[in-house]
């Protein structure tokens, strides 16, 4: 990737350097989504600042950088390509994340953070009737919940429940469905849910990617 960081940075009097724009630039396209509240904080910062300079530079790679200053994340996003090759469960667990947070949004479920927040026993009943399948136990579901937060689409939520949000055990599991699953999933994403439950066959999601084409 070619771009002149270090000329943009002495616009910024000191306040940005290079080295901190490379960084953000290479941590959108290896986590594909960043968050405000991610660290190191300066991340989105820069790309919420300087949106225009980084969709020129990670054009030349045939990726759109977006900037939701709303709900206050940033996305780069394949233009043409198909990436990040995922497993048939990982994959079923995605699309299901999809379709419940598709639905949270109108029923008003949303956080200040833009997330859909829901517990391991919603979301096994959800898995179940969606996909026809178990969920996965804990320590497979553990592994699941960690490569959707490596793809900015969910996150284990134990210790941002509050006790207004639910009443909860000391063994409660809660998984915190965020916003950048509607940029990273596009719509064709709830058509293979679709699909799934009308064939259930396995080879219809194997091999398939969590980064869609663009639409």
């Amino acid at each position: 990737m070619s771009y002149n960081w270090e000329a943009l940075a002495a616009h910024t009097n000191g306040e940005f350097d290079a080295s901190q724009f490379e960084a953000a630039a290479y941590r959108l396209v290896t986590d594909q989504v960043i968050y405000q509240g991610d660290r190191p904080k300066v991340l989105y910062a820069l790309i919420e600042q300087f949106e225009k300079h980084f969709s020129e530079a990670l054009s030349v790679l045939g990726v759109r950088v977006t900037v939701n200053r709303v709900l206050r994340y940033a996305c780069a996003i394949p233009a043409h390509t198909k990436v990040t090759p995922a497993s048939q469960s990982h994959t079923l667990m995605a699309l299901v994340l999809r379709k419940i947070y598709d639905e949270g949004v109108p029923a008003g479920r949303l956080t200040d953070d833009g997330e859909v927040i829901l517990d391991a026993v919603e979301f096994e009943e959800r898995y179940k009737h969606e996909t026809q399948r178990e969920l996965p136990g804990k320590g497979d579901l553990d592994a699941a919940i960690k490569q959707m937060k490596r793809w900015g689409i969910a996150r284990k939520a134990d210790e941002i429940i509050a006790d207004d949000i639910v009443d909860s055990g000391s063994d409660a599991y809660f998984i915190a469905i965020r916003p950048a699953i509607v940029d990273v999933l596009g719509e064709t994403a709830l058509r293979r849910l679709i699909e799934w439950k009308q064939e259930g066959t396995p080879d219809k999601v194997a091999g398939t990617e969590i980064v869609e084409d663009a639409e």
